[in-house]
C-alpha cells in the first residue's frame, strides 16, 4: 500500500528542512568570519608565524646574506617555546628560496631582553623576546625570491583561462569532444599536474610561461571562432531552472571568499601543499637533493596540487600565496558544480541541490586551508557519478587519475569507487588511468624517499589491537559528535543499514564505497608507526570527509528511490541525461 502523495511531500519537506539547518548555520558562521576578517598580512603572522612579520625579517636578511647563502638555526631555538624545532618549519617556509640548513654561517638566534647585545635585529618576537641573526655581513647581498600575498586578479584570471585553454588543447589533439565543461578543466589540471611530476622525475624545469602563454592562445581562438561549447558552458555551470541552484552556489562561493580575504593558518597547508608549490614556482620542479633533505615536509606527496598554486604565480617573480590558494578554490568549486549539475539533474533539483551544498560545506573549507583532502573528497564523488552514466565515463576516467594525482590515500580510493562501479573487467584502463601516480609512487622509492606509512606498525597482540580499535572508535565518536555533517552522514548509512530501500542502486554502491574507504582508513590508523591519538587527533576529521560523502550520497539517492517508487515515476535512464550534467 503506497503513502498518501501529501504526506510524502510533506515528510520530504520536513526533512528538507532539517537538511537546510546545519547549512544554514555553515553559512552565518562563515559569513561572520568574512565581516570580522582583519588585515591579510596581520591575520597571517599572527596565526602561522606568532605574530613575528616574516616579510620584514625576510627583507632584512637580504640586506645582510647573499642570494644563495643559507641560514641555520642556533641552540636558543631548542630550549625556546613555542619556537623551538617547531620554527624550523615556519623558517623553512618563509626564508624559502633560502635554504635553511643544519649548519651555516648565519645563524638565527632568540635574544632575550637585556641579554648580549650581538647580531643584526631582524623582528621582536614579543616584548621579552628578539630574533636576530648572527654572522657576517656578505658584499653582495639581496634576495633569493620572495613571497607575495597581494590580491592578483590578472594572475588568477590568466591562470584560469590558460587552464581551460590547455585541457582544450589536448582534448583537441585527442580529437575529443569539446561539450564538457569539467572534462576541459580537469584535463588542463591533469596536464598540469604530469607535467610537474615529469619535470620532477627528469630533474628539469617546467616552461610554465610556455605553458601558461599557450593556454591563452587557445582560450582566445575558441573565443573568436566561437563555437566552443565549453567556453558557452562556463556561464550556464550553475544556472538551473529551480532556484534551488542558488543553495550551492552559496555555499560554494563563500571559501571562494574566504581564500580572498583570509590566509590559510593551518599547519599541513602552508608548511607542506604551499610548500610545494614554491619550490616549483621557483625551481620548476622538486629538487631531489634539497627534497632528501626535508623529509618532514612530504616529498613523496603527489604534485598535481602544488602545480595548480604554482600556475597562479607563473608571470610573477615572486610565489604569490593569495592567488595560489584561490585558485586551489576555484578548482574545487568547478568540480562541486559538476557535481551539482549531476545530481540536480538525475536526483531532483531540490534533493540534488542539498546534496551537492552538504558535500560543499564538508570539504571546500579544507581547500580555503590550502589542504588537499577537500578536493580529493569532491573529486572521487564526481568519480562515482560519472561512472554511473556511459556518457559520463570518460569524466569518471579523468576524475580517477586527478583524484591518484592529489595525494597519496587517493589511489587506493579513487580505485575503490572505480572497482565499485565499473568492477575488475575495466582494469586495463584503470591501470593506464593510474600509471602517473603509481610510477609517482616506485620513483619515490626509488629516488630514497621515505613516508611514515611505507614502515607499517602491527598491532603487538589482541590486547594491543583492542585498545587501538577503541581509541579509534572514541575519537570518531568525537569526530561526529562535533560535527553536524558527519552527524548526518552517520544517520544515513546507520538508516541504510537497517532498513534498505528497493529499487536504490546508487544508494548501495556509495554505501560499499563508504564502507571499503572506511575500512580503508580503520587499517591506515591500526598499523599507522605515529602515536596513534595524535595520528587521529591531526588527521581522522580530515580523512572522514571521503566515507561522509558517500554516506550522505547514498542516504540521498534511497529518499530519491523511496520518493521515486510511492509515486510510480520510472528512474532516469544511462545516456545522454548523464551527458548534460557533465
Amino acid at each position: 500500500m503506497t503513502a498518501p502523495k501529501g504526506g510524502s511531500r510533506v515528510m520530504g519537506a520536513l526533512l528538507a528542512f532539517a537538511l537546510l539547518v546545519p547549512i544554514g548555520r555553515g553559512l552565518l558562521r562563515g559569513g561572520f568570519d568574512l565581516v570580522s576578517a582583519g588585515p591579510y598580512e596581520a591575520r597571517r603572522n599572527a596565526a602561522a608565524f606568532l605574530g613575528l612579520d616574516v616579510r620584514q625579517v625576510s627583507a632584512r636578511v637580504d640586506q645582510i646574506v647573499g642570494p644563495t647563502s643559507p641560514l641555520s638555526l642556533g641552540p636558543s631555538f631548542l630550549a625556546e617555546r613555542p619556537f623551538g624545532a617547531d620554527f624550523w618549519y615556519q623558517a623553512t617556509y618563509a626564508f624559502y628560496p633560502r635554504r635553511v640548513v643544519p649548519s651555516s654561517s648565519h645563524i638565527l638566534e632568540i635574544r632575550r631582553t637585556g641579554g648580549l647585545n650581538e647580531g643584526a635585529l631582524l623582528g621582536r618576537i614579543d616584548d621579552q623576546r628578539s630574533l636576530v641573526l648572527l654572522g657576517p655581513s656578505e658584499p653582495s647581498p639581496g634576495s633569493a625570491g620572495v613571497t607575495e600575498t597581494e590580491p592578483d586578479p590578472w594572475g588568477i584570471g590568466v591562470a584560469a583561462a590558460s587552464v581551460l585553454g590547455l585541457g582544450l588543447l589536448v582534448r583537441v589533439l585527442l580529437r575529443r569532444s569539446r561539450r564538457s565543461i569539467m572534462e576541459a578543466i580537469l584535463t588542463g589540471a591533469l596536464a598540469l599536474g604530469i607535467a610537474a611530476h615529469l619535470a620532477t622525475w627528469l630533474q628539469v624545469p617546467v616552461p610554465w610561461r610556455w605553458l601558461s602563454a599557450l593556454g591563452v592562445v587557445v582560450v582566445a581562438l575558441a573565443a573568436v571562432q566561437g563555437r566552443d561549447h565549453a567556453l558557452r558552458a562556463v556561464a550556464r555551470c550553475w544556472t538551473r531552472r529551480s532556484p534551488w541552484g542558488l543553495l550551492p552556489l552559496l555555499v560554494a562561493l563563500l571559501p571562494v571568499c574566504r581564500a580572498w580575504l583570509i590566509p590559510p593558518t593551518e599547519w599541513d597547508g602552508r608548511f607542506i601543499w604551499l610548500f610545494h608549490g614554491a619550490q616549483l614556482h621557483f625551481s620548476g620542479f622538486l629538487d631531489v637533493a634539497e627534497s632528501a633533505t626535508l623529509t618532514p615536509l612530504q616529498p613523496t606527496y603527489p604534485l598535481l596540487m602544488p602545480a595548480f598554486f604554482s600556475f597562479g604565480s607563473t608571470w610573477r617573480e615572486g610565489f604569490n600565496e593569495r592567488t595560489a590558494v584561490l585558485l586551489g578554490v576555484l578548482l574545487h568549486a568547478s568540480v562541486v558544480a559538476a557535481i551539482g549539475r549531476m545530481t540536480m539533474s538525475r536526483m531532483g533539483a531540490a534533493r540534488g541541490a542539498l546534496f551537492t551544498s552538504l558535500c560543499a560545506g564538508l570539504s571546500m573549507g579544507r581547500s580555503a586551508e590550502a589542504y588537499a583532502d577537500g578536493l580529493l573528497a569532491s573529486t572521487l564523488v564526481l568519480e562515482f557519478l560519472a561512472f554511473e552514466r556511459a556518457a559520463t565515463a570518460r569524466l569518471g576516467w579523468l576524475a580517477l587519475a586527478c583524484a591518484a594525482l592529489t595525494k597519496r590515500e587517493g589511489l587506493p580510493l579513487a580505485l575503490i569507487v572505480a572497482v565499485v562501479q565499473r568492477g575488475f573487467g575495466e582494469w586495463r584502463a584503470a591501470a593506464a588511468w593510474l600509471s602517473p601516480a603509481l610510477f609517482h609512487v616506485f620513483w619515490s622509492r626509488f629516488i630514497g624517499f621515505s613516508h611514515e606509512m611505507d614502515s607499517p606498525r602491527l598491532p603487538l597482540d589482541l590486547v594491543d589491537l583492542m585498545s587501538r580499535i577503541y581509541l579509534i572508535a572514541r575519537k570518531a565518536a568525537g569526530v561526529v559528535a562535533r560535527n553536524t555533517l558527519y552527524g548526518v552522514a552517520a544517520i544515513g548509512l546507520v538508516t541504510l543499514a537497517l532498513r534498505p530501500v528497493a529499487g536504490a542502486g546508487t544508494a548501495a554502491s556509495a554505501r560499499r564505497v563508504a564502507v571499503w574507504q572506511l575500512g580503508f582508513l580503520l587499517i591506515t590508523f591500526l598499523v599507522t608507526p605515529q602515536p596513534l591519538a595524535w595520528h587521529l587527533d591531526t588527521a581522522l576529521s580530515r580523512l572522514a570527509l571521503h566515507p561522509a560523502n558517500f554516506a550522505i550520497l547514498s542516504g540521498f539517492a534511497a529518499w530519491h528511490a523511496a520518493a521515486r517508487s510511492r509515486t510510480g515515476t520510472p528512474g532516469n535512464p544511462g545516456g545522454p541525461a548523464g551527458g548534460s550534467g557533465s
